[in-house]
């Protein structure tokens, strides 16, 4: 009897410790990137950019679901060059124009609550794996600036119609990408796609970037 209670003793010890194997793959996740911004249309030479963000992990088999929430920075930038003549230019003048180049640019910031979810295709050593993954964004605008022919100012961020530069609060976008995971650590690369239009009037402004950046699994 004392053997059967010390076999069983066992068998629960082995069954508690598979168990807590299996939950260890739940868990937190810090991650940081570099995002290379770019608005489609107008402004769209990159910028650099920042994301931060914590998420928490649940495995079903090979899929992985990541709900989180980061700060990331967003953007765009535009060379405008304007011409103009000296003084005392007129039109019927020979006088050569004078050019000045601009950059101007945009520079928002984000609160998002993004959801990741990622496919194991390739298992290697341990529980390290290769994944491809889809992450919708939901994005909300806490601040910006804008720089128009070399004057900066704030935008405001807006639903109503009320300036040029005026900024819708909500972003939604989706980002591809691939990830290696290496026991704690995870390297990824991405391209983030913007699907709504964040501009207040009628020209097109969606947030687009490439990214790459590391997670760390606590």
């Amino acid at each position: 009897m004392r053997k059967i209670s010390i076999i069983l003793t066992l068998v629960f010890i082995l069954a508690t410790l598979q168990c807590l194997k299996a939950q260890e793959t739940n868990g937190f996740s810090l991650r940081a990137g570099l995002h290379i911004n770019e608005l489609n249309k107008d402004y769209v030479n990159p910028t650099l950019g920042l994301s931060v963000g914590a998420f928490y992990s649940f495995h079903l088999d090979n899929l992985r679901v990541q709900p989180g929430v980061a700060f990331t920075q967003r953007g765009g930038k535009l060379k405008t060059t304007v011409s103009y003549g000296p003084p005392g230019y007129s039109s019927n003048s020979n006088a050569p124009d004078m050019t000045t180049t601009y950059d101007d640019f945009v520079a928002l910031n984000y609160i998002e609550i993004p959801i990741n979810f990622s496919l194991k295709i390739i298992s290697l050593k341990k529980s390290n794996n290769i994944r491809v993954s889809i992450e919708p964004t939901l994005g909300y605008c806490i601040s910006g600036k804008v720089e128009d022919l070399g004057q900066a100012y704030d935008v405001k961020v807006t639903s109503d119609v009320e300036n040029i530069n005026d900024i819708k609060p909500l972003n939604f976008g989706v980002k591809f990408g691939a990830s290696l995971k290496l026991n704690h650590f995870e390297p990824y690369i991405g391209y983030d796609v913007g699907v709504s239009n964040i501009k207040t009037t009628k020209n097109e402004w969606k947030n687009r970037a490439f990214c790459v950046g590391l997670s760390y699994y606590l």
